[in-house]
């Protein structure tokens, strides 16, 4: 069945990096990948024998989630914020879908008539 992220939260350690920790449920033994909100691996891991998981990671703070789920076998749970993210999460969530790819492309543009 798909798995179920119970629980993630974000523990920062120093201004430039943090831990996520990710709890849940999967089948038994099940290799589950933990993704962020755009579909980035953050990283992999085994569900124990009753198909539970917990797993701890350091990560630098600008990987830092705003939101993750999990995915078995291309099974995904639902999207599950991530508690204490360092992020304004939702400003962060419409700037990434509706203007950073317009800024990147302006930026390129000025720089190519810079020449």
């Amino acid at each position: 069945g798909a798995p179920i992220v119970s629980s993630a939260v974000w523990t920062e350690v120093n201004a430039a990096f943090g831990r996520l920790t990710v709890i849940g449920e999967a089948d038994s033994r099940d290799i589950v990948g933990i993704f962020d909100q755009d579909g980035d691996l953050l990283f992999r891991l085994r569900a124990d024998r009753i198909g539970a998981f917990e797993l701890t990671r350091s990560m630098p703070v600008d990987r830092a989630p705003c939101e993750v789920y999990a995915e078995v076998d291309g099974i995904s749970s639902e999207y599950v914020e991530v508690d204490n993210t360092p992020w304004e999460c939702e400003e962060f969530r419409e700037e990434t879908t509706e203007y950073s790819g317009d800024n990147h492309r302006f930026s390129e543009l000025e720089h190519d008539n810079d020449d």
